[in-house]
């Protein structure tokens, strides 16, 4: 290193090789980004695939799922005198609101510490365009992260889920020994 401040983008080499052959970790990432994408797609047809296993009757299964979840929540109101549901639904929505304040705090903290950087004396050689570009596409990459990983949270209590309960309840409907 010759003693220079570089920004992000001009410490990586700028060359069509990297743009035709990506990293290791790239191939991995995009591959990661298509299967999930493919999945949100194609969610219909995978209900579709997962629910055609089942050998019970619609009625039957929603009777079956009716009786339990009276049982579920005949437990919960008896349990500590009805009070164990509470602090088990207030204790998600606590936690949930606390990683949401955590997260927003520590992104605005990171944007605050990026604004006191630019204003330090630079040598000539700093590039303020592309400190910003480096900071703003980390902000990017995060947004689209927490967007990728609500889309997984959505789909599984969407689709998934739903598609392993028939599975799991038509197993338990028609179980037998052998």
């Amino acid at each position: 290193m010759n003693g220079t401040i570089q920004s992000e983008n001009e410490r990586e080499e700028h060359s069509l090789r990297r743009v035709l052959a990506p990293s290791t970790a790239e191939v991995v990432l995009y591959g990661l980004l298509s299967i999930v994408l493919m999945i949100i797609f194609n969610s219909s047809k995978l209900v579709d695939i997962i629910g055609s296993g089942q050998n019970s009757s619609p009625e039957e299964l929603k009777a079956g799922f009716q009786t339990l979840g009276q049982g579920l929540n005949d437990s919960f109101s008896t349990a500590i005198g009805g009070r164990l549901g509470q602090i088990i639904l207030w204790s998600f929505i606590g936690a949930i609101c606390y990683i949401a304040i955590w997260l927003s705090k520590n992104i605005l903290n990171s944007f605050e510490n990026d604004i006191i950087v630019d204003h330090y004396l630079h040598p000539t050689s700093y590039s303020r365009f592309g400190f910003w570009s480096s900071s703003i596409a980390a902000r990017a990459f995060l947004l689209a992260a927490v967007l990728i990983t609500l889309a997984f949270i959505g789909f599984s209590i969407k689709v998934a889920l739903p598609g392993f309960a028939l599975l799991m309840g038509s197993a338990a409907f028609h179980f037998s020994l052998p």
